[in-house]
């Protein structure tokens, strides 16, 4: 959702994108398969992009925000009965394993923004979903962009419980059309 909304408004999001997912797939297969690269697509980036963001929900754990210029981080937050569930249903997890693990990754992600010494942004998707309008204009601000009405508006209409795009893509229990 918040890849989505900033790529809506013209950030770069990735030389490689997956638009249903909004990520970067040369960034995520180099944290997969080859941490090495990082840090020269980081550095190409930096220096092709006065700025662009990356989404892959487990980077805070392995990537140096060292790494990045004027680094600012965006952090979501979700019910994790909901993200339970989801795990549950579309890949097929065993849903009380999942709560705990859905449980102790917002712990853990807690704890990353309370260390950060940079900006940090902590959004609640509940709420994002609820007010779509303050959300984008709060993510606009705290990225330092100025988009266009247009770029706003296309942001706000990205912001809708599970995309079916998404939900397509990210999963494997159900086949894919």
């Amino acid at each position: 959702m918040i890849a989505k909304a900033l790529g809506k408004m013209g950030v770069f999001l990735g030389a490689e994108l997956d638009p249903s997912i909004s990520e970067d797939i040369r960034l995520a297969n180099a944290l997969e398969r080859s941490p090495d690269s990082l840090p020269g697509i980081i550095e190409a980036y930096n220096a092709a992009h006065e700025m662009w963001a990356f989404k892959r929900p487990t980077a805070y754990q392995t990537i140096d925000p060292g790494l990045f210029r004027n680094p600012r981080f965006v952090v979501s937050f979700r019910d994790p009965v909901a993200i339970a569930k989801r795990e549950e249903l579309s890949m097929t997890f065993d849903f009380r394993e999942q709560l705990s693990r859905a449980t102790r990754w917002s712990a853990d992600l807690a704890e990353f923004a309370l260390r950060q010494t940079v900006p940090v942004m902590l959004v609640s998707y509940e709420k994002a979903l609820a007010k779509p309008k303050k959300f984008v204009s709060d993510l606009a601000s705290f990225a330092g962009i100025s988009p266009t009405w247009l770029q706003m508006r296309a942001a706000r209409a990205s912001i809708r419980p599970s995309p079916a795009d998404y939900v397509a893509s990210s999963q494997i229990r159900f086949p894919k059309k």
